[in-house]
């Protein structure tokens, strides 16, 4: 069951939800009263547990229940956008997923005229202030670049003299505003674009 807490709590501030009272520590809804036992939210086990109390692990999302002497995992918390997500870390959109790429740290150019890849480029983030054409070059094997069209001017690209440049459905420019992409060097004088992409 979902809860939906107050916003902009007060210390010792109660809500009741579900048959239960929680109550606002001035950082955190931590604790709740039942008459099944009690319930814990913390990045530790509640020390002196009596059967039937609960605890969300704050760190790890799991949620334990005390029985016989022992805390028993119930479940993990999880969702479309969380770490293994849709858009999380590992999901669809993720940094490692079909149309993600970005590292996460990662030096931000921001480009406004037609602009040719130079091997300094490689693990980039680059914008845009305005319609630009990349030329796609001079990138090893296993480098790549990313892109954010960062406003309604698309990204274009097209592959340098003697390059190969290659992508889903053929195309070759960022969808729209926000949209990511990804340009990767998979051998040699041959690149690949991924991303959100149009033709």
């Amino acid at each position: 069951m979902a809860i939906d807490f107050p916003n902009s709590p007060t210390l010792n501030q109660t809500h009741t939800a579900g048959g239960r009272t929680w109550t606002w520590n001035g950082t955190t809804w931590d604790t709740q009263t039942a008459a099944a036992g009690k319930y814990l939210v913390s990045d530790t086990a509640p020390s002196s547990p009596t059967s039937g109390d609960s605890w969300f692990d704050s760190v790890s999302g799991k949620f334990f229940i005390y029985y016989d002497s022992y805390w028993v995992e119930f479940g993990t918390a999880s969702g479309p956008t969380g770490a293994a997500g849709t858009n999380g870390t590992n999901g669809t959109n993720g940094t490692n997923g079909v149309d993600g790429g970005f590292n996460s740290t990662q030096t931000i150019d921001s480009k406004s005229a037609a602009y040719t890849l130079v091997s300094g480029d490689a693990g980039k983030l680059i914008t845009n202030s305005a319609a630009v054409t990349i030329t796609v070059q001079g990138l090893s094997v296993g480098q790549q670049v990313d892109f954010l069209q960062t406003n309604a001017s698309q990204f274009t690209f097209a592959a340098g003299a003697g390059m190969t440049l290659v992508s889903k459905g053929s195309k070759l420019k960022t969808a729209a505003q926000y949209s990511p992409a990804t340009i990767k060097c998979i051998a040699t004088n041959s690149y690949v674009l991924i991303g959100d992409l149009a033709a």
